[in-house]
């Protein structure tokens, strides 16, 4: 993978870098950025860009998530000098990796902290409000006056409105252009990744039960009633009436657990737990649709002993493998519990395709530097709408 991506070759990043003034502005000159992130080939071209706004390739340290990170992209950022904290292992399978990672990010910002002299600030690129989570937890008042935050998911855009941080955070996970632009991408990786797991498991569901029906639900749900019969749940009211709108079968939560035989959760949030799984007598396969391995709490039954013919890693890689999980064994974990998508071989979604997560993100990174109020707001709708208008062109002239 070359280590000399520029962000002409990337333009929609590169509409951003152009139409948002980084070369003339420099944003990101006098800081320190902490990226926790998917470690796909696309992040050359974020750090590509990083670069163009003044950004030292020696001050981005990258934290990836091991469950999705791809050993070149590692070494390609390596090789153009960012810093890249990736195990690639879980310590301990049988617990959550997000407890994992948020060790690693803490102490990822202990490093750091020494090297944020006088005027010094820290950008934080998160996933999920990891790092948002471990920065507040320091009580450090200079470092938090410091601190400027985008936000990729809607899990980390919530839990961060709710916590109210001293520093400013942009909000780039509920943005329009990011549903828009990037929900079809991840969704039909999705349902790849679903594919191909069944076929390994040699299983063939008639009904699928989607927990969850908001962006990412309502697209997956589309997508997968051409094949099959779909039912699901959510507690939200929009939600519920967003389903019955789209002619979806609703059912509470244990009559779906009773009735489908692929239970996918699109939350965020756990869904079901040992116990709820010890209460399920028929087989069962369970599907992350959503991130991280947080919408099954039944880590307990990730054991070496647990995994199925048919998956491709080891014991301290939960995300290569099938799980026979609960008290008898009937039920089937996949992935580990980790998004589905990211069991695909490869990248799930093109790096020309992925670019247009990156340049949201970029757009965010500069628009948070340039703030001083501290709270979550919205990506500015026209930064949106020079990523809209860039990818417009990218996928006109590829004749998608």
């Amino acid at each position: 993978m070359s280590t000399t991506v520029a962000v002409k070759d990337f333009p929609v990043i590169n509409a951003v870098v152009r139409e948002l003034r980084l070369p003339e502005d420099q944003p990101f000159q006098k800081c320190l950025v902490l990226a926790v992130q998917h470690v796909h080939s696309s992040m050359l071209a974020l750090l590509a860009g990083l670069r163009c706004g003044g950004a030292d390739p020696a001050s981005v340290t990258v934290v990836g998530k091991s469950y999705s990170t791809r050993l070149p992209a590692v070494e390609a950022l390596r090789a153009a000098g960012a810093r890249v904290v990736d195990p690639l292992r879980m310590a301990d399978p049988l617990h959550s990796y997000e407890d994992e990672l948020a060790a690693q990010v803490t102490s990822t910002i202990a490093e750091l902290r020494p090297r944020l002299g006088a005027g010094t600030g820290l950008l934080v690129i998160d996933e999920g409000a990891v790092a948002t989570k471990a920065l507040l937890q320091t009580g450090d008042a200079d470092l938090l006056s410091r601190v400027h935050v985008v936000e990729q998911t809607t899990r980390g855009a919530r839990w961060t409105e709710a916590a109210a941080p001293p520093f400013p955070v942009v909000d780039v996970a509920r943005s329009a252009a990011k549903a828009d632009l990037e929900g079809p991408l991840v969704t039909a990786s999705m349902v790849d990744g679903l594919s191909m797991a069944l076929t390994a498991l040699n299983h063939r569901p008639e009904r699928i039960g989607i927990v969850g029906y908001g962006r990412m639900g309502a697209r997956l749900a589309g997508l997968l009633s051409a094949d099959h019969a779909v039912v699901v749940h959510d507690t939200a009211a929009q939600n519920l009436a967003a389903a019955r709108a789209d002619g979806r079968r609703v059912l509470e939560r244990d009559a779906l657990f009773d009735e489908v035989d692929v239970l996918i959760g699109c939350t965020g949030s756990p869904i079901l737990d040992a116990g709820d799984l010890a209460a399920v007598t028929r087989p069962l396969v369970l599907v992350n649709g959503a991130s991280s391995d947080i919408e099954f709490a039944v880590w307990r039954y990730r054991t070496a002993a647990a995994i199925l013919p048919g998956s491709g890693g080891t014991a301290d890689q939960p995300w290569l493998n099938h799980y026979a999980v609960g008290p008898t064994s009937r039920q089937v974990l996949v992935a580990g519990g980790f998004p589905t998508n990211f069991h695909l071989p490869g990248e799930p979604i093109s790096p020309q395709d992925f670019q247009v997560t990156r340049a949201l993100m970029l757009a965010g990174a500069t628009q948070t530097m340039n703030r001083s109020e501290p709270g979550l707001v919205p990506l500015d709708a026209a930064a949106q709408a020079i990523v809209a208008d860039a990818y417009g062109q990218v996928t006109s002239l590829s004749g998608r």
